[in-house]
């Protein structure tokens, strides 16, 4: 998985391997898009560079639209990440951004908004991505995580979990409170988690 970054935002997340690419994809290829796909789809085994994009280039898709899915499966691609048994980062600096990056925006956030997109877009993996056990844990702030939280704009079910963090509530009696089962508190919790904003 690349990760393509200009002035800490994020721009691409592409990778060789297509098949992990278009993992549970959505988009549905008209029948025009499907005549090159199978070369398209070598190119970017070759290089990185997403079909989407390359069928922008032949006039086979607009250049928005490929820009959306790019950033759609991006996210889905990166959310693996935070659920991989084990993840080894590099990083590499470069005097000027790929030629396959020329079409899109890098995202207009920050990157702790970007990486809580990523892991609204994790999928059941979570579940082995950490030690649950039961629950009767009682989740607490790190002491960054106040901070932090107040920073990442949170949906309606993340502020409502949040507004329930409290030294004498376990995770069981959140879940109770928001009428939704222990599974969907801990797959929220599980991207609070990531961000070091609960322990």
């Amino acid at each position: 998985i690349k990760l393509y970054v200009a002035n800490g935002r994020p721009v691409l997340v592409t990778s060789r391997d297509v098949k992990n690419y278009l993992k549970e994809s959505t988009h549905r290829f008209k029948a025009e898009q499907t005549k090159p796909l199978e070369a398209l789809k070598r190119e970017q085994a070759k290089s990185g560079k997403p079909i989407f994009l390359q069928m922008s280039e032949q006039r086979l898709m607009p250049v928005g639209e490929a820009a959306e899915a790019c950033y759609d499966h991006g996210l889905r691609l990166f959310s693996q990440v935070w659920t991989a048994p084990r993840a080894r980062f590099e990083f590499e600096a470069q005097a000027e951004m790929p030629y396959a990056t020329a079409d899109l925006l890098p995202y207009d956030g920050v990157m702790s908004d970007w990486a809580m997109e990523t892991l609204r877009r994790a999928g059941d993996e979570f579940r082995s991505a950490m030690a649950w056990g039961e629950p009767t844990g009682i989740p607490a702030y790190t002491r960054r995580g106040y901070e932090r939280i107040q920073q990442i704009p949170l949906n309606d079910e993340e502020l409502a979990f949040a507004a329930l963090i409290s030294p004498t509530r376990s995770l069981g009696q959140i879940a109770l409170a928001l009428n939704m089962d222990v599974e969907s508190a801990q797959r929220i919790l599980h991207r609070f988690l990531c961000l070091e904003i609960f322990d």
